[in-house]
């Protein structure tokens, strides 16, 4: 999932799969990629971003069928030239990669 900054705004691309309770959720926590080479570093891995769920171009998926969890609302979810504000950057710009890191903590 990428992102690119646009004025005072950010456009996010790209999806994610198997986020369960996808289909309940009013807001998603979006980690992007702003540079575009793939070689580029995991450090890079930035902005990360809070979307809201109805936002324009936001597709919520079909319930995926699990093998073992059924009653899991397990979906994917595209974003198609979302809009984001600046100010739905959680933490510093450029910093994602530590934010992911402190959830191991």
């Amino acid at each position: 999932t990428s992102s690119r900054k646009v004025g005072d705004e950010y456009v996010i691309n790209g999806g994610k799969m198997w986020i369960t309770n996808c289909g309940h959720a009013n807001w998603f926590f979006v980690f992007t990629r702003s540079d575009p080479d793939p070689k580029c570093p995991a450090a890079k891995l930035s902005p990360h971003f809070v979307v809201d769920a109805d936002a324009p171009g936001v597709t919520v998926g079909r319930k995926e069928w699990n093998m073992g969890q059924r009653a899991s609302d397990t979906r994917g979810v595209t974003f198609d030239d979302v809009v984001v504000s600046k100010d739905n950057i959680v933490g510093e710009a450029g910093g994602g990669f530590k934010v992911a890191m402190k959830c191991f903590r």
